[in-house]
């Protein structure tokens, strides 16, 4: 037993003690903080604006889903968050506000990727009439929350979910699983 644990001390130390060759590549980034390190994946490193930008769009849509959950979360399955109704839809409607900004031209998906679709730039007033749509159920939502009635708020809360899978059906290529 003493010397299984003996060989498992010197291999952790040789391990920790093994000098890195230079151009090796990390896949953990340490970040120093207030409490402590912690690691993080390596940032990606992207190459070009397009997919800057594509990786800003992608992190918000993430956004404008957990507010949308988060909401989802009080009004249909009863969170006691009251609350928090209100900054939540504030701020799918600030997400909203920013999302035609979020579609420059030449930041479609590639071939063979997942994404947004090219007819985004072939059609915009098309695309214009959905995120206008979008826009407008998150103000009805703003207005039934207002009004406390629950009924009305999930009535609501249905079209802006309705609003956003219409336009995904149209203008996004999902990830294939």
């Amino acid at each position: 037993m003493k010397f299984v644990i003996s060989t498992i001390a010197i291999s952790v130390i040789l391990a920790v003690a093994a000098p890195v060759p230079a151009n090796a590549k990390t896949k953990k980034e340490a970040i120093e903080g207030p409490h402590g390190v912690f690691h993080d994946s390596a940032a990606k490193s992207y190459k070009s604006d397009s997919a800057r930008i594509t990786n800003f769009r992608r992190r918000e849509m993430r956004s404008i889903s957990g507010h949308y959950r988060s909401l989802e979360a009080i009004i249909r399955y009863e969170a006691p968050f009251q609350a928090a109704l209100s900054p939540h839809v504030s701020a799918l409607q600030a997400l909203a506000a920013q999302l035609p900004k979020n579609f420059p031209p030449g930041t479609a998906m590639q071939e063979g990727k997942w994404g947004a679709k090219t007819v985004i730039w072939e059609e915009p007033a098309e695309f214009k009439k959905h995120y206008e749509s979008f826009q407008n159920s998150i103000a009805n939502l703003k207005t039934s929350i207002g009004a406390g009635n629950r009924p009305d708020m999930s009535k609501a809360l249905k079209l802006v979910r309705h609003e956003c899978l219409a336009c995904h059906k149209e203008f996004r290529q999902r990830r294939k699983r």
